[in-house]
């Protein structure tokens, strides 16, 4: 099935529709994260520099000698040279006009340099008004705790890791019609990396607790242009906004890596969800965390 799809996939992007085989591909590597060439392909589909470098650097973790993924990772490390220019010739001048230049010249690069500093300070003091006006109305609640997870994988040998540190920070009250920020941020104080990092949050349908309805979405909207995140964004699994889900890249031993969802509000209420973060399950390293989240949206 995995080799159908991943011929599916590609067929889609040489017939130009990368969108479609995304998905397609984003699935194959997350039943099957050593196949080298559905990562590959998956570079040819990511649009930021940081998506296409974790697709090129699983490839070459999965084959050393893969030296066409070399090359490619190669082109993001090359810095653009600068070659100096010659400075224009005045040509002769009298010294007393040499001089009479070189004052109009640094009267002109000293009113130069106030306008750009003008123009600095109050470009900072409208992005600061923006960004008040805009997070004023947004309370914040932090949750912190330790995921339960195995070495190896196995549910058998789950247990607490006191290792790995969970912050999560999201807005427990906001106004309708605003934006505010949730923050989930992991620090892995063990001696291996996690290989990577997804952020589920429930919606509509049984939660993670079990038995539980949560409406979420119903005034909420959930989205992400996190660099983190190999795949963002609202995503249902079925048309009642089920699950939206955001699959992101690794933390290596001893990192602390943020990723930030972005929450708007479009209707007044007090919506529950559910929020879990997790590595893939296998043979390797792997954690479950999950919390409960509570958000209510005003009128004002």
């Amino acid at each position: 099935m995995t080799a159908q799809n991943l011929s599916y996939a590609i067929q889609l992007i040489k017939s130009g529709n990368k969108k479609e085989a995304l998905p397609v591909l984003k699935k194959i590597v997350q039943a099957e994260p050593d196949n080298e060439k559905a990562w590959l392909w998956l570079y040819s589909c990511v649009e930021s520099v940081e998506q296409k470098k974790y697709c090129l650097q699983k490839a070459i973790k999965i084959n050393p000698n893969n030296q066409k993924a070399h090359n490619a990772l190669s082109k993001f490390d090359v810095q653009p040279s600068t070659s100096k220019q010659a400075k224009p010739s005045t040509g002769y001048l009298p010294s007393s006009k040499r001089n009479n230049r070189k004052i109009q010249v640094s009267q002109k690069n000293k009113l130069n340099t106030k306008a750009i500093l003008f123009g600095i300070f109050g470009a900072i003091a409208i992005l600061f008004f923006i960004f008040t006006q805009k997070n004023s109305a947004a309370e914040f609640e932090t949750v912190v705790g330790h995921p339960r997870g195995s070495l190896d994988g196995k549910p058998s040998s789950y247990s607490d890791i006191n290792d790995v540190i969970f912050e999560i920070v999201y807005p427990n009250k906001m106004a309708r019609g605003k934006t505010a920020k949730l923050l989930v941020t992991c620090t892995n104080n063990t001696n291996q990396p996690i290989s990577e990092l997804n952020i589920f949050l429930q919606g509509k349908g049984s939660a993670i607790g079990g038995g539980s309805t949560y409406d979420y979405f119903d005034g909420l909207y959930v989205s992400s242009t996190d660099i983190n995140f190999i795949d963002s964004g609202i995503k249902s699994l079925n048309p009642n906004g089920q699950l939206a889900f955001f699959y992101g890249t690794g933390i290596n031993a001893g990192e602390t890596k943020t990723m930030t969802i972005e929450i708007e509000s479009f209707a007044a209420g007090q919506y529950e969800g559910g929020l879990s973060v997790s590595s893939p399950p296998g043979n390797g390293f792997f954690i479950f965390y999950e919390t409960y989240i509570t958000t209510y949206v005003t009128n004002d």
